[in-house]
């Protein structure tokens, strides 16, 4: 009646004994989908990104937790114990103690400490370098 134009919105909802806005919200389930449509996935489409945010922040704070728990001060003295600014070959045997003890991720260590990875996994194969091996040879 009314989508067909035979009678306004007003007199349909009388005549039927309905409610102008009930009359209305099935008037717009009716029309074509089109800007309901575009809204709706514009809100899906934004609840993916946000979504996805989410995700990736939650991922940056794991690993900031990490990197706190790393360096933060444990019983007055810090956990590095001041390894910060000692040699590589110091820095890759505070790392392996680390691992051992704790639950932290190499890759997190080995950034916090400004060393590379692939640095202390080659340490952690050959821990002394020819020098060094010379050195205790000659003792």
């Amino acid at each position: 009646m009314v989508a067909e134009g035979k009678q306004s919105a007003p007199e349909a909802s009388k005549s039927l004994g309905i409610g102008e806005s009930t009359l209305y919200k099935w008037i717009d389930q009716l029309k074509p989908g089109d800007e309901k449509d575009r809204k709706s996935i514009k809100v899906d489409d934004e609840l993916k990104r946000l979504r996805s945010e989410v995700i990736e922040l939650k991922k940056k704070l794991a690993l900031a937790e990490e990197h706190r728990e790393i360096l933060i001060p444990t019983r007055g003295t810090r956990k590095s114990g001041g390894v910060l600014r000692c040699p590589n070959a110091v820095k890759y045997a505070w790392i392996k103690t680390q691992q051992n003890q704790h639950a932290f991720h190499v890759n997190a260590m080995c950034e916090m400490l400004g060393v590379t990875r692939s640095g202390y996994y080659a340490w952690t194969n050959n821990p002394q370098s020819a020098r060094g091996k010379e050195d205790i040879r000659l003792g």
